[in-house]
């Protein structure tokens, strides 16, 4: 439920968020941020196995946090290069993409949280699906 009530917030907060209006200008584009993900993947998903560095993993998962909300204010240059007629279904999926990604690394801290390990490994699992995902559709 609280997943369901963090998506619908999000939804309607965004819903402008790639209106036709010009965009004010991020203070880094999706490729730094991206870029600054990458090392903390790399440290979490072999981690995550061990509850002895919970502490540690639940410090990466909450910056991932932060750089996935980041990223919400980022337009993937990739859909610009698309046709005019499917670049808005293109910035939905993007945008759903990455509240998906918010919400497992809330799912992951939730679990390392109750000291469910099972759980968070599994809401890590998800999260590098959606990074992959995320890098076949919009990565340039």
């Amino acid at each position: 439920m609280k997943n369901l009530i963090i998506i619908f917030v999000s939804f309607f907060a965004l819903q402008g968020a790639f209106a036709e209006t010009a965009p004010t200008a991020p203070a880094r584009d999706l490729k730094a941020i991206m870029k600054d993900m990458g090392p903390k993947f790399k440290v979490l998903g072999p981690q995550i196995v061990d509850p002895r560095k919970n502490p540690e993993s639940a410090k990466l998962i909450q910056e991932l946090g932060v750089l996935a909300r980041e990223s919400l204010t980022v337009r993937p240059p990739k859909i610009a290069t698309l046709p005019a007629a499917e670049q808005r279904a293109s910035e939905l999926r993007y945008l759903r993409m990455i509240l998906e990604l918010n919400l497992q690394t809330v799912d992951a801290e939730e679990a390392l949280a109750a000291n469910n390990q099972a759980a968070a490994i599994e809401a890590v699992k998800q999260m590098g699906n959606l990074r992959g995902e995320g890098h076949d559709e919009f990565r340039e």
